[in-house]
């Protein structure tokens, strides 16, 4: 059994295949700190856990990952788990806890909600879909997989895609 070092509100996610590992997040809005991204296997035995790390400017360095984590598969990188955390940090990271490139990204504000992975364009090419709001410019190098969205935390979506040439454009939100 894996004793969490805080609570857990975030939707617990399943990695289909032979590790059956879960993803989770620690912490929630009454416990701030002390939380992170975590993976342990159906032993209960961790994995791997995540840190989130705050910008260094940040007055409320919150480290909670309330919104669940979704799970996806893209062509060339395989499996990842992608979330939002209440520390202003979006990770995507390997099973095992490989963080990918271009994550994790500043988003501006803390993020409850659970992003979705889908192929919106029919084309074979997973999309992160999330409310996290990522920096202008961003990004700065090819994330794999990469973010966008819409900057409404609770509200609307946004879609990512997921490969080494992002897109980076708006394709479904609200406010």
């Amino acid at each position: 059994m894996f004793h969490a070092p805080g609570p857990i509100d975030s939707t617990p996610s399943v990695l289909p295949g032979t590790s059956s590992s879960i993803f989770f997040g620690v912490g929630n809005a009454a416990q701030p700190y002390g939380g992170g991204y975590y993976e342990v296997n159906s032993a209960g035995q961790e994995i791997f856990s995540q840190a989130v790390n705050n910008q260094p400017s940040d007055p409320k360095p919150y480290s909670a990952v309330a919104a669940g984590i979704a799970i996806g598969d893209a062509p060339g990188i395989g499996p990842f788990a992608a979330a939002g955390s209440l520390g202003q940090s979006f990770y995507a990271f390997n099973p095992g806890g490989g963080v990918l490139g271009g994550f994790p990204f500043f988003q501006g504000d803390g993020d409850f909600s659970t992003p979705a992975i889908a192929n919106l364009y029919y084309g074979g090419q997973p999309y992160i879909v999330t409310t996290a709001t990522p920096p202008p410019g961003w990004p700065s190098a090819p994330p794999t997989p990469p973010a966008a969205s819409c900057g409404a935390q609770h509200l609307g979506p946004a879609a990512l895609p997921v490969h080494d040439q992002p897109v980076g454009r708006v394709v479904a939100g609200g406010r």
